[in-house]
């Protein structure tokens, strides 16, 4: 009634979330991406939704689809930035799917730009791929292991470590 989202087009949506869940399960989640049709996404994948923007890092060891925008690094499995969402940072992940607006430092080893994306950045890659009508400003490097680039580890390196701790709260960590 108050908040009226944007429509998205079923034919170009990644995510699809099954609606008959119970308390005890999560919601399933499937992500269709060329070449890895029928992938389904565990209990680990995050969606920021297009009426989000979060300012800060965000690290993962699952996937995230971002519909929103995100100023900041982001590091984990599998990045999928929508067509309607912008991130100004850092990213790294094992493989991208950019459909939206970036601007900052890429390191996956598979990128995949869809005719939709624009895209400022240096991107480190292993294996690239732009569609037809892709905007593409910045460098491409080639490397076999583009997550090993020097940048590509300072990007989360800021980010405390925690000791356990819950709640948002972080614990001193010794060495």
């Amino acid at each position: 009634m108050f908040n009226k989202k944007p429509e998205h087009s079923p034919s170009n949506d990644l995510v699809n979330v099954k609606a008959e869940t119970n308390k005890s399960q999560k919601p399933e989640i499937s992500i269709n991406i060329p070449g890895m049709e029928g992938a389904k996404a565990k209990a680990s994948n995050s969606v920021i939704d297009e009426w989000l923007t979060m300012t800060g890092d965000l690290e993962s060891e699952g996937d995230i689809l971002v519909r929103g925008n995100v100023h900041g690094n982001i590091k984990c499995k599998l990045l999928i930035i929508d067509e309607m969402a912008t991130i100004d940072g850092g990213m790294v992940a094992e493989q991208i799917v950019v459909r939206g607006t970036t601007k900052g430092t890429i390191h996956a080893n598979r990128a995949l730009f869809e005719q939709t994306a624009r895209v400022d950045s240096e991107i480190f890659h292993c294996s690239l791929s732009v569609e037809e009508g892709a905007h593409i400003k910045g460098a491409l490097h080639y490397s076999e292991k583009p997550m090993s680039e020097k940048g590509a580890e300072k990007m989360t390196a800021s980010t405390p470590k925690t000791n356990g701790a819950s709640k948002g709260m972080s614990a001193p960590t010794t060495a």
